[in-house]
């Protein structure tokens, strides 16, 4: 398989921090700016909540780009000496630190701080109810017991079900890869891609709605669409076709676009969880949704002068991207406690200029928190998980630059 030079060279992207960065500024929007259906938020943010209920979506965006930086980082090293191993200290450094930090630190916190059961922590109903247990957040299954429960838990780990598919992907993708030769790998993919939507409608039939939208199985179709773009853009041949039809790209992406409106409104009509959750989501939006991501993503990386591209190249965008796993992990827990133990509120629902005031506030505390765990904590262990090389990187000429994540030698997953 050809690879361009900049997936031989592990040229970094700067586009793809910016997409992380839209990812997560969706998904906190989607979370921070939520009116009261039942109550009377002023006319603007019963709007914003209108526009944003579709932001959750934000999570698949993140999907395709993960599929896409760590299925082609598998691709470009699968002959590598230590291709395994390599691999999986490089995703511990990444994503256990912090992980570990905050799952640890709630229950930490409701052990010796039992006010906080009557926040949106860990509200009192909850604990009354059957509830995901402890040790399967640090064994990344509590996804499965939010399915069974139909319920996502507490605030604070509630999004981590997430976490739990792209692990669930690190096992799968790694071995799938060095097994088949990478000219069939298409051949699985396409069938299982088109399959995810029949494999939901299933599910439908016989389980709760929420399976379909926390189950593993039922969320690879970003993933696997973001492996897809990975080995068009490592396969010469492909690569440039999809070039010289760059207006067809544009094409099928306002086409997609305009299916993303529909499926807004759809969702903005049905409510917020019943569209989520809804027949035609399961049947054609999660699959509509990752198609859009994908498509835009090829767009980015294949067209660096195009308006997208430009935008994903914004420095506070490109910035929040790269802080985006920490903001993911802390974002909730923080609007919660400023909500409840700074506004003095017992929901978190932004109904007036107050609430988005204390929106806002959550915001700013989240990226301080973020920023000082990305600089002080975050960076020194994935830069030491980066010290192991696979066979063909290019080991730089002094430790300085061995140390900067953000150098061009550095493989872009230092961010993901």
């Amino acid at each position: 398989m050809d690879l361009p030079a900049k997936a031989q060279n592990n040229f970094r992207i700067p586009e793809l921090d910016g997409i992380r960065g839209l990812a997560i500024l969706l998904v906190v929007i989607c979370h921070y700016f939520v009116a009261d259906p039942h109550g009377t938020p002023n006319f603007p943010f019963r709007l914003v909540t209108d526009i944003d209920c579709l932001f959750w979506c934000g999570v698949d965006l993140f999907f395709v780009l993960s599929g896409f930086l760590i299925g082609g980082i598998l691709m470009d090293q699968r002959n590598s000496a230590g291709y395994f191993k390599i691999f999986y200290i490089r995703r511990a450094c990444r994503i256990l630190p912090v992980y570990i930090l905050s799952i640890s630190l709630f229950f930490l916190v409701i052990a010796l701080f039992p006010v906080v059961v009557r926040s949106g922590w860990y509200s009192v109903e909850f604990r009354q109810l059957p509830h995901v247990p402890a040790w399967s957040y640090f064994l990344f299954v509590q996804n499965f017991w939010m399915a069974k429960l139909n319920d996502y838990g507490p605030a604070w780990t509630g999004t981590t079900w997430s976490l739990c598919v792209e692990e669930h992907f690190y096992l799968l993708a790694p071995l799938t890869i060095w097994l088949l030769p990478l000219r069939k790998l298409p051949f699985l993919l396409v069938p299982l891609i088109i399959l995810m939507p029949v494999f939901r409608l299933y599910l439908y039939l016989y389980h709760s709605s929420i399976y379909m939208h926390v189950f593993t199985p039922c969320r690879m179709d970003g993933l696997l669409l973001g492996m897809m773009c990975a080995w068009l853009v490592r396969n010469k041949k492909h690569d440039d076709l999809v070039r010289q039809k760059m207006d067809w790209l544009y094409v099928t992406l306002t086409i997609l676009f305009c299916g993303m409106i529909y499926l807004t409104f759809f969702q903005a009509r049905a409510g917020w969880f019943e569209g989520l959750n809804s027949f035609e989501m399961i049947l054609f939006g999660y699959s509509w949704i990752s198609l859009f991501f994908a498509c835009f993503l090829l767009v980015v990386i294949t067209s660096v002068t195009s308006p997208l591209a430009y935008m994903m190249r914004n420095p506070w965008l490109r910035r929040l991207g790269v802080i985006s796993y920490c903001v993911y992990m802390v974002h909730e827990p923080v609007d919660d406690f400023v909500h409840h133990f700074i506004y003095g509120k017992d929901n978190t629902n932004v109904n007036n200029f107050l609430d988005a005031s204390a929106a806002l506030m959550s915001f700013a505390i989240v990226w301080l928190i973020a920023s000082a765990s990305w600089r002080f904590f975050e960076k020194p262990i994935i830069t030491w998980g980066h010290s192991f090389l696979y066979r063909g990187d290019k080991v730089p000429e002094n430790r300085d630059a061995a140390m900067n994540p953000q150098s061009k030698e550095n493989s872009p997953e230092i961010s993901t």
